[in-house]
């Protein structure tokens, strides 16, 4: 039919890369769903679908117009995907949420590129390694476990002497003091510690070793 660029064989050809690419973007999306993370198995799959659809059209959708650059639409899905990846990406209680997920993504649209592009193989031992880099790893203590950002509330009626004695104990556990803030009254000083705890750090039991000075009337870890 006239108004078809591509023949039956070529169109045969790319519906086998959209259905490798949809395929691949499941088994990324599933790991991230199994871990209960907002991008799951359909978005994966949508990204790696979305981009090798726009790497099939960059490649193949201009072949009837002399001198066209085949990777100027292409080098859009880069900096396009960036806009979704920062969506799976939250602060909660000073703590960054969603940066794996978001790098998954990105790396899943790559996916899809490749596949679209003919590099097929290419894609799918990068979807491999993505699977890898986010499963297997994630079971690797020294690799997977990392510090983590904590707010520490403290409201004590012996500011000064307390927050020196703080400032100690924070070194010697090697927790990093990112942020102080003090707001005092005659009386009750109210002390925010935004704080770089290390990795597996018991906030429990330094909440307990808190409560139990005399000197100290509330504190909260958030």
């Amino acid at each position: 039919m006239i108004f078809l660029q591509e023949d039956i064989s070529g169109f045969l050809f790319m519906a086998i890369r959209i259905v490798i690419s949809i395929a691949l973007g499941i088994i990324i999306g599933y790991e991230r769903q199994a871990r209960e993370k907002n991008a799951g198995v359909r978005t994966h799959a949508l990204v790696s679908l979305g981009s090798c659809l726009i790497m099939i059209v960059s490649k193949y959708g201009f072949a009837d117009i002399a001198h066209y650059d085949a990777s100027r639409v292409a080098a859009q899905i880069v900096s396009g995907i960036g806009f979704l990846c920062a969506g799976v990406i939250f602060a909660r209680d000073v703590k960054i949420k969603g940066l794996t997920t978001a790098a998954g993504l990105w790396v899943t649209a790559g996916v899809g590129m490749a596949v679209g592009s003919g590099l097929v193989l290419t894609g799918t031992i990068t979807a491999v390694f993505v699977i890898f880099l986010q499963v297997f790893l994630h079971h690797i203590e020294f690799l997977s476990l990392e510090p983590y950002r904590g707010l520490l509330t403290i409201e004590t009626y012996d500011y000064e002497q307390l927050h020196e004695e703080m400032k100690t104990l924070f070194v010697t556990e090697g927790i990093k003091i990112m942020h102080v803030k003090l707001d005092k009254d005659d009386q009750l000083a109210t002390i925010r510690y935004d704080v770089m705890f290390p990795a597996k750090f018991d906030r429990r039991a330094l909440v307990e070793q808190l409560i139990k000075d005399p000197r100290i009337k509330f504190v909260q870890d958030a």
